[in-house]
């Protein structure tokens, strides 16, 4: 179990980081970051309220943004990564089709209304939150803000009925709750309900 500490330190230390301005600090595998943008783009179209988690200094929402026509919107808790997303932003020549705002938030607490997207992009966000507990409250904060139609929340509530009857515990169908919620908002594809899959035999 992680002290208090141990969240002011981490979060130090990306406070720290984001002062580089160096957007390859957060991603070492730069190569396995330009493959995770162009999966977020098959599901990203034009019109799209976009919203990524813990978009460190805003390389992958640019990126959305010079290919699509969204309003895109990002955040991190880190206060200086924020800053520098807009000193980057003003740098980057672009051209852009959409638009992109920075906000500080925390993934555990996010400033919006629910249903408030189209898309949910997050990478790397979920590591720093360091426990479970956390990191099970910050899934369901996520999900909470793309689930907006009332077909999307009946068929997320099927999902888990189909899949919670041979789970016996309460805490256990909340957690399936929450790996449902992340897969299910393209579950019409083989990929997708593999990684449902992928997410209900790791708990």
């Amino acid at each position: 179990m992680h002290s208090p500490d141990d969240h002011v330190k981490l979060k130090e230390i990306y406070e720290s980081i984001a002062l580089s301005k160096d957007e390859r600090t957060t991603a070492c595998d730069f190569n396995l970051r330009e493959l995770e943008i162009e999966t977020a783009l098959e599901s990203i179209k034009d019109g799209h309220d976009v919203l990524d988690v813990g978009c460190g200094l805003g390389y992958a929402l640019r990126h959305y943004a010079k290919q699509r026509r969204i309003k895109g919107c990002g955040v991190d808790y880190a206060e200086n990564m924020i800053e520098q997303c807009h000193v980057l932003e003003r740098e980057d020549t672009g051209p852009f089709l959409g638009t992109v705002e920075f906000r500080q938030a925390s993934v555990v607490d996010l400033p919006f209304r629910g249903d408030s997207f189209d898309v949910v992009t997050s990478s790397r966000c979920l590591m720093a939150l360091l426990d479970w507990e956390r990191q099970k409250q910050a899934l369901v904060e996520i999900c909470a803000h793309w689930l907006e139609s009332a077909r999307t929340r009946r068929n997320l509530r099927a999902l888990v009925g189909i899949c919670a009857h041979s789970w016996k515990s309460a805490r256990t169908r909340r957690n399936l709750r929450a790996s449902v919620g992340i897969c299910a908002h393209s579950s019409e594809s083989a990929r997708t309900r593999r990684n449902l899959r992928a997410c209900t035999t790791s708990i």
